[in-house]
C-alpha cells in the first residue's frame, strides 16, 4: 500500500528508458553502458530515499491509512522498498539489453529481480503478526 506508488514510478520510468535507449542504440557500447550506469545509480538512489522517507513516516502515516485497525509492519515496507530498489537498478540494463536484442540477458536480469521478490516474500512472511499485525477493538 505504501510502496505501490514507488513501484509505479519505477515501472513508468521503464516506459521512458526503453525508447531513450532505442534513440541511442548507434552509440558505442561503452557510452551506452555509462548511460545505463548513471540511470541505475540515479534511480536506485531516488527510490532508496523514497523508501527511507516512507519508513520514517510509517508511525504517523500508517495509522492514518489504516484507521488504526492494524499496524503496517516496518519489515514489509523495508522489503517492498528493497524490491523497488532492485527493480530500479536492473531497469536500465534490461532496457539496454532489449534494444540490442539480448533476450537471454534480459531474462537473466529479470531473474535477479525475481530473487529480490523472493527476499521480500521471506521478509513479509517473517513478520510476527501478533506483535505487529492486528489490534483488537
Amino acid at each position: 500500500m505504501l510502496t505501490a506508488p514507488t513501484l509505479v514510478l519505477v515501472a513508468g520510468l521503464g516506459s521512458f528508458l526503453l525508447p531513450h535507449f532505442v534513440t541511442m542504440r548507434a552509440r558505442p557500447a561503452a557510452a551506452l553502458l555509462r548511460t545505463a550506469d548513471r540511470a541505475a545509480l540515479g534511480l536506485a538512489a531516488t527510490v532508496a530515499c523514497i523508501g527511507a522517507l516512507t519508513c520514517a513516516v510509517l508511525p504517523v502515516l500508517g495509522p492514518l491509512l489504516t484507521g488504526g485497525a492494524y499496524v503496517i509492519p516496518l519489515g514489509s515496507v523495508v522489503g517492498w522498498s528493497a524490491y523497488a530498489i532492485a527493480g530500479a537498478v536492473l531497469l536500465p540494463y534490461s532496457a539496454l539489453a532489449t534494444v540490442h536484442h539480448r533476450h537471454r540477458r534480459v531474462l537473466a536480469l529479470r531473474s535477479l529481480e525475481f530473487v529480490s521478490l523472493a527476499v521480500v516474500a521471506v521478509l513479509v512472511l517473517g513478520v510476527d503478526g501478533e506483535r505487529s499485525g492486528h489490534r483488537s477493538r
